[in-house]
């Protein structure tokens, strides 16, 4: 979609079987993708979903989902674009955020559990988040997997991080002028500062590494 305030309404999803794809790009400006995008399936379904909202302003309302060997890629390069909803990951997820954009809403990182008659197998997310002179504006919460949080450049995180579960990994890295303002007390695997700034404001008073 390259059209100056365009725009599209509806989900974007993967369903059952393998192998499936779906690459969608919003390159014009203002333009907005009113839905949400699932990269969901069979346990060793490997379908993946390629999000962009390229376009300067371009907006998504709507949430990100993944399950499972799925996978979903959302990349928000546009200046000031933006998404307005949660991430709930399962699966493999990688977001990335530069040039001004912002997230506002939660990032879930858990367990898909797939059951059927002879045998139960599972699945333990992989979460990679990076903002790049970008913001994001809500809380992580690790519930099992592997969560990697990266801010870049004056890049700023108010939220807090919480982890549950003894399998939950969760490495937050604070670099180049970034700040991350934590909200509430939190928890995290391993911490780095690299020019950043943690600031624990309001009723925050530690962080659990």
């Amino acid at each position: 979609m390259s059209g100056a305030n365009s725009s599209i309404s509806g989900d974007v999803k993967t369903g059952t079987g393998q192998n499936a794809s779906i690459t969608a790009n919003l390159s014009g400006g203002s333009s907005r993708f009113t839905g949400n995008a699932e990269a969901v399936g069979d346990f060793s379904g490997n379908n993946t979903i390629n999000l962009s909202l390229s376009g300067d302003n371009a907006q998504q309302l709507g949430n990100l989902k993944a399950e499972g060997s799925n996978t979903l890629k959302a990349v928000y390069s546009g200046r000031n674009s933006s998404l307005t909803g949660t991430a709930d990951n399962k699966g493999i997820m990688n977001l990335s955020f530069t040039n001004q954009s912002v997230m506002n809403g939660d990032i879930l990182n858990g367990v898909k559990v797939y059951e059927d008659n002879a045998s139960q197998s599972s699945f333990a997310g992989q979460l990679t988040a990076n903002f790049d002179q970008s913001s994001w504006n809500g809380n992580l919460s690790n519930q099992g997997g592997t969560a990697d949080v990266t801010l870049h450049r004056e890049s700023v995180w108010t939220g807090k991080s919480s982890m549950s579960g003894a399998d939950s990994v969760t490495n937050v890295s604070v670099n180049e002028g970034s700040t991350w303002k934590v909200t509430a007390d939190s928890d995290v695997s391993t911490l780095k500062l690299s020019g950043g700034t943690v600031d624990l404001e309001g009723a925050a008073h530690q962080i659990k590494i």
